[in-house]
């Protein structure tokens, strides 16, 4: 899956830092995912955050693993998975 970043009339990118996550299994057939991320600078600076929830099935939670471990990979310069493309 590929996507643009949205990006502001200068072209920068409008982009939201990870402030933290929380993880939590859900009745033996589910994973919840809360993201923290500040709205703006201000919110950055002085430590707030909103969040939003995912409800992910054990499958989506292994590929999106997988998916996030292999992008670090390629930036870090670690080893790939067998089989991964490179790109």
């Amino acid at each position: 899956m590929t996507f643009q970043f949205p990006t502001d009339s200068a072209g920068n990118l409008l982009t939201k830092p990870l402030a933290g996550w929380a993880i939590r299994r859900l009745a033996e057939i589910a994973v919840g995912l809360k993201v923290d991320y500040p709205r703006n600078q201000a919110e950055l600076e002085r430590g707030e955050s909103q969040s939003i929830e995912f409800l992910l099935t054990p499958e989506q939670c292994l590929l999106l693993a997988e998916a996030l471990s292999t992008a670090a990979k390629r930036i870090t310069g670690g080893p790939l998975p067998s089989g991964t493309p490179i790109h």
